[in-house]
């Protein structure tokens, strides 16, 4: 299965991305669509003929909507499951369904949400795309820890030096792209609970 991505905000299309070019999708049109009002947007995957469709909130960046499938509260709870080529398949045709698994609804966010808001996601996310591997992996259990930081270490951040240069501003002291940096400076400066940094990323 071969994909290409794109951004429909309120009827006016983006450029359409192939799959070699995840990362540069996420830069340019899905991170610069943040904002303290911003309005919902939409997204389009498409593969093979048929097309998934999420609904991203333009203040935080959740995927509210797979398909024809509204999420109320995301699923990031602990699990063993492997993200991977195959993996994204299987979202992308689970999603088409109309009823999401718990498994989909942690890897599209995670492809969509998480790699907007973190930049060692959307290279993660990137290397299992663009080599269409489905032996290239990662554990959502190595990254679980830093995707439930994310408002932490914006408000950190904010706190200590204000919002990088470059980054693109949510609601409330929310950011995107969290560095690495960010993740370092706040494990320096964090007594207790640090954060694990994924590195490797099994690839």
């Amino acid at each position: 299965m071969a994909y290409s991505f794109q951004v429909n905000p309120n009827g006016a299309a983006s450029a359409v991305y192939a799959e070699g070019a995840f990362n540069t999708f996420i830069v340019n049109e899905v991170r610069p669509r943040i904002g303290p009002a911003a309005p919902n947007f939409f997204i389009r995957i498409a593969s093979g003929g048929q097309t998934l469709t999420l609904e991203m909130r333009g203040t935080d960046l959740y995927v509210v909507r797979i398909g024809t499938f509204q999420i109320t509260v995301p699923t990031y709870g602990t699990t063993t499951l492997k993200i991977t080529r195959g993996t994204f398949d299987a979202a992308f045709l689970d999603g088409l369904g109309g009823a999401p698994n718990e498994d989909t609804m942690r890897v599209i966010p995670f492809f969509f949400s998480e790699a907007a808001r973190f930049s060692i996601v959307n290279l993660a996310c990137w290397r299992i795309i663009r080599k269409g591997d489905s032996t290239v992996s990662v554990k959502w259990n190595d990254f679980k820890g830093l995707l439930n930081a994310w408002k932490t270490l914006c408000t950190w951040k904010v706190a200590n030096g204000g919002i990088p240069g470059g980054s693109h501003q949510g609601a409330g002291n929310l950011f995107v792209p969290v560095e690495t940096d960010v993740m370092t400076g706040f494990n320096a400066a964090t007594v207790n609970k640090k954060l694990p940094i994924p590195s490797g990323f099994g690839i």
